[in-house]
């Protein structure tokens, strides 16, 4: 019989309990795994002259505007994939 009582407790509720817990720990465990994977899978590109790493370096340049047909003085900033340009 699967419904006996001892001390107050169903055997099944017993049972039911350690299978939920063995499918909670495995799904952690999944998750973790792929969430590391995504983790070192990233690729992460620095800014790079000459071989050199310029990644949070700041340079005085001039930049051109199509619209007013001028020069003009700039700073510029990389980080990784984007620059942000100062006037």
């Amino acid at each position: 019989m699967l419904n006996k009582v001892k001390g107050g407790v169903h055997y099944e509720t017993l049972f039911m309990n350690r299978i939920i817990l063995k499918r909670y720990s495995i799904c952690l465990c999944v998750i973790f795994i792929l969430g590391i994977v995504v983790l070192f899978n990233t690729n992460v590109h620095a800014a790079e002259y000459n071989g050199r790493d310029i990644d949070g370096e700041s340079f005085f340049c001039t930049a051109f505007s199509y619209n007013t047909g001028k020069y003009y003085y700039a700073q510029i900033e990389f980080y990784g994939d984007e620059a942000r340009l100062f006037f």
